[in-house]
């Protein structure tokens, strides 16, 4: 006699494997009958010339004896079959991108190659790109060449364990850009401190724009040395203040990076100054002390001179707490309308990068007023009479 499974799939822990333990016995004689058991249960007597698979229950290792008898009651040999019986599906793999070079949260990437994961020893997989043939799968991943082109793309991987079970397909859709921007961000002051347009500022955020969607930004503030991260600042703002380590003229370089992470080819370079330090208190004082003493403070010209101011430098003042100019020019404060009396004079000083000075103060008296005309009158100078005796 003998045994066979008529669907062998595999080998599992060195037992032939199915899915579909359907039994065929071979050389019985004719007009003989035969028995037999199951995992050494009671003796069944067997119809036709096979085992069915419902006889089989329970995954794993199963073993089957049969005997057969002839017509004059002569048994034969027991013959025996031990086999792996796996008809459950493996769990459906995990598939992931490798390197999703854009955001985390999405499958657009520049590198479209996938991890399979969960794979069990044995296992073989298949994936299918776009509807195409399925490929047997190489490894745990799908190499990146596989999708071609760029554009959107729908992957389904399968896998097969020993006995050759499949599982259900992982679907994955996938949007592939390989195609880096060519166009570079423009830059700018988001601040100009100082006069408008001229490139001095004292605060160094910088303003990026022209930059296409879903892309983000990156600087190099050493000559392409170094990149600072991915700008994701909604407003195109970059203003980590702290990354700039010194007053001076900087030079920006600044190119895009693109939703899908690709590093674009084009370079934008902006030239600015930064100045962050606020500049000396300017000295007051009058530009004629015209009273008695010429250190009293007491004048009848209320022209202040301003000393001590850099170069290009503006100021602002007020007078007796009422602010008045916004953006001056000069070394002098002429009086406009001001009334005799005592006055304050305050003033600070804004260098060309907006940075204002300690305050500077000046008291004085303004008196413009002429005095009065003296009366004048004669002096009687006749001796008096000498005395009667």
């Amino acid at each position: 006699m003998s045994l066979g499974l008529m669907n062998r799939t595999g080998v599992v822990s060195g037992l032939p494997s199915t899915n579909d333990p359907v039994i065929q016995i071979g050389n019985l004689e004719t007009d003989a009958i035969w028995f037999y058991r199951v995992d050494g249960q009671s003796w069944v007597q067997g119809q036709g010339a096979q085992i069915p698979a419902s006889f089989f229950t329970g995954q794993g290792a199963h073993q089957v004896e049969v005997y057969q008898t002839d017509l004059a009651g002569n048994a034969s040999a027991t013959a025996s079959l031990s086999f792996w019986l796996d008809d459950l599906p493996p769990d459906a793999p995990t598939v992931q991108l490798k390197n999703n070079t854009g955001d985390s949260s999405d499958t657009l990437t520049s590198d479209a190659t996938l991890v399979i994961q969960g794979l069990q020893p044995g296992d073989v997989w298949f994936y299918q790109v776009d509807g195409q043939g399925w490929v047997p799968g190489e490894g745990e991943e799908v190499p990146d060449a596989a999708f071609g082109t760029d554009g959107d793309h729908v992957i389904q991987v399968i896998v097969r364990d020993a006995t050759g079970n499949e599982s259900a397909a992982t679907t994955l859709q996938i949007q592939r850009d390989t195609t880096a921007p060519t166009t570079a961000p423009t830059v700018a002051l988001n601040q100009d401190t100082g006069v408008r347009g001229d490139g001095i500022t004292s605060i160094p955020t910088l303003r990026f724009a022209g930059l296409e969607p879903g892309a983000q930004w990156s600087v190099s503030l050493d000559g392409g040395q170094t990149w600072h991260s991915v700008g994701t600042d909604p407003n195109g703002l970059f203003s980590d203040s702290a990354a700039f380590t010194r007053d001076g003229t900087w030079t920006v370089l600044a190119r895009q990076i693109d939703a899908a992470g690709n590093v674009g080819t084009a370079l934008s370079s902006f030239t600015f100054e930064l100045d962050r330090e606020a500049p000396a208190a300017p000295t007051l004082s009058l530009m004629n002390d015209t009273g008695v003493s010429s250190t009293d403070r007491i004048t009848s010209d209320g022209t202040v001179r301003i000393e001590g101011l850099e170069a290009d430098a503006r100021w602002t003042y007020s007078l007796d707490g009422v602010p008045y100019g916004l953006s001056n020019w000069g070394d002098e404060l002429v009086p406009d309308g001001w009334s005799d009396g005592h006055h304050v004079v305050e003033l600070i000083a804004l260098d060309a990068a907006g940075n204002a000075s300690s305050k500077a103060r000046l008291e004085f008296v303004l008196d413009t007023q002429a005095p009065g005309l003296p009366s004048l009158s004669l002096v009687d100078l006749t001796p008096p009479a000498p005395p009667v005796i």
